[in-house]
């Protein structure tokens, strides 16, 4: 893949998904400004604004990658900045990836249970406990406590994760994968995407959307009578 046509991705990008995040980012603000608590926003609102701040890593960092582009696919920078930019610049791709996750599965929760789902669908809802007495019992300890089927399921579990998460990674040798640059590039056009998730599953952000549209067009036409009257005004002095 060529770096021109990299770097050409990466401004479109970074031009339409950067105030896209910035306007919703804005919107969840001010929603949540007006009544602050955690019921100010659903669930798939706090959702969606942890989305955009993750978003947001993403853009502020992708300038460094657009010189890198633009450098022929070298670091032109001071080698300091290579760990930070890299480090923010793919992290915020997993948690982009982890929050849209998050939020599709609020989503189905949300269709397929719709009843069970219906009073907590605000992070500050807690279900009523029980009146019922409970007996006494010891206090948990972190990460110990697991009963014989947990274990069938925990240590296998680690084991896997050790082999694939630790061990795996120093077969990995030498220069990056050709098929790289191709997961990077779209991974990162992700985030001019996902300004549709936004408007799809937020009223919010639609309303503001619709609102910031009624005002331009509202601008746009006084503009547009104020200059027919100021022509008006200029033939009649003639």
């Amino acid at each position: 893949m060529s770096a021109a046509l990299v770097l050409t991705v990466y401004i479109l990008t970074f031009a339409v998904g950067f105030p896209a995040n910035v306007f919703t980012l804005a919107v969840l603000a001010a929603k949540w400004r007006r009544r602050p608590s955690a019921a100010a926003l659903t669930t798939a609102e706090l959702l969606l604004l942890n989305l955009t701040a993750a978003d947001l890593l993403l853009l502020v960092f992708l300038p460094f990658k657009m010189a890198e582009a633009a450098a022929g696919m070298a670091w032109p920078l001071p080698a300091a900045l290579c760990p930070v930019a890299n480090f923010c610049f793919y992290s915020s791709m997993y948690l982009s990836s982890l929050f849209l996750a998050a939020l599709s599965v609020q989503r189905y929760l949300g269709v397929a249970f719709p009843l069970r789902l219906q009073g907590r669908r605000r992070p500050g809802f807690t279900a009523p406990t029980t009146t019922t007495p409970q007996p006494p019992r010891p206090p948990p300890r972190c990460y110990d406590d697991f009963s014989a089927a947990q274990l069938r399921f925990v240590l296998p579990l680690r084991l896997e994760f050790f082999f694939v998460l630790f061990l795996a990674p120093f077969s990995v040798t030498g220069r990056s994968p050709g098929w790289r640059v191709y997961a990077t590039l779209l991974s990162g056009l992700n985030a001019a995407l996902d300004p549709l998730v936004f408007y799809c599953s937020c009223g919010a952000v639609r309303q503001a959307l619709a609102g910031s549209w009624a005002a331009l067009r509202a601008s746009a036409r006084n503009g547009s009578n104020a200059v027919g009257i100021g022509a008006g005004r200029v033939k009649k002095s003639r």
